[in-house]
């Protein structure tokens, strides 16, 4: 599996405000403020979650979802960015405004907890390139003026179980 889910709090996927993350299924919700109480399921799109933790929680929760199916022997590659903290940033971690909120880092830290592999931390080097494939820069540049431009991604490889199968050569 190869997936890059949303990224906390970045975007707004217009007409997925409906998904039903968590909870019971089989709950006649009552919802209120996006939040079953009955239940505990959270309605919205993923990645637009109130807090990083609740994001974390719904992707690990996706991510159980995907081991179980996997076969034992097959892996998962997650690309998955940061965020900064904003002024209306709710975290019980503390990250402080215009900081970086380590969602990556929480949630490889949560998969490894939940039984997950992790084999490799790879990079996704960004690049640019103009309609001859030439490539003209490292990424886009950025509309902030404080901060250096991220350049790269991390590509985490994860395995269900130690032994698995690999074929570096196409890679």
């Amino acid at each position: 599996v190869v997936t890059s889910p949303p990224y906390w709090n970045l975007r707004d996927y217009e007409g997925a405000d409906n998904a039903v993350i968590g909870g019971d299924t089989s709950c006649n919700h009552k919802w209120s403020d996006n939040m079953c109480p009955k239940c505990g399921a959270w309605k919205g799109q993923l990645g637009a979650e109130p807090t990083p933790e609740m994001f974390i929680d719904h992707l690990v929760t996706l991510m159980q979802k995907i081991k179980r199916i996997l076969k034992p022997t097959g892996g998962l590659w997650l690309n998955i960015g940061d965020t900064y903290a904003g002024s209306d940033h709710d975290d019980k971690f503390g990250a402080r405004r215009k900081s970086a909120v380590m969602v990556p880092e929480r949630l490889y830290a949560r998969m490894a907890s939940n039984g997950w592999v992790i084999r490799n931390k790879t990079i996704w080097a960004k690049q640019v390139m103009d309609k001859e494939k030439k490539v003209k820069g490292a990424t886009n540049p950025g509309s902030w003026e404080d901060r250096l431009n991220n350049t790269w991604e991390p590509m985490w490889f994860f395995t269900p179980e130690p032994n698995y199968h690999v074929d570096l050569y196409p890679v």
